[in-house]
């Protein structure tokens, strides 16, 4: 299953749209919900954990998430902090670039980039 596409995976696109994208998208939500209640708060800092041992460690060539600056990349405005496939090695970390992105996908990476503009905009004032 290395280096597969998920859509080459499951093939029910169905349950992807219906089922798994909605519950990524109420991850936070959904940690919640499983731990009765309480914070997600752990979740959130064994993310930061990780993120810290692939920078530091690196991921050996494999792909893992991280929301930097954007230099334009994929379409995303410059500047804008945005989630990416990132290789890490030697302290650093490059996006993974032109990647197959099927109409599906980009629409969703769309919505997602519109969605992070709005926020910006919706805070830009409290930032001068």
């Amino acid at each position: 299953m290395k280096d597969k596409l998920l859509n080459d995976l499951v093939t029910d696109n169905k349950w992807l749209t219906n089922t798994f994208i909605p519950n990524v998208q109420k991850r936070g939500a959904e940690v919640i919900k499983a731990k009765e209640g309480k914070s997600s708060a752990a979740s959130a800092a064994s993310a930061l954990v990780d993120t810290v041992r692939d920078w530091y460690s690196g991921t050996s060539g494999k792909w893992a998430s991280l929301a930097v600056a954007s230099k334009g990349e994929y379409g995303v405005t410059k500047g804008l902090f945005y989630s990416y496939p990132v290789i890490h090695s030697n302290k650093s970390w490059d996006i993974v670039k032109d990647l197959p992105i099927d109409s599906f996908a980009a629409e969703k990476m769309e919505a997602t980039h519109k969605e992070l503009l709005q926020e910006r905009d919706a805070v830009a004032s409290l930032l001068k």
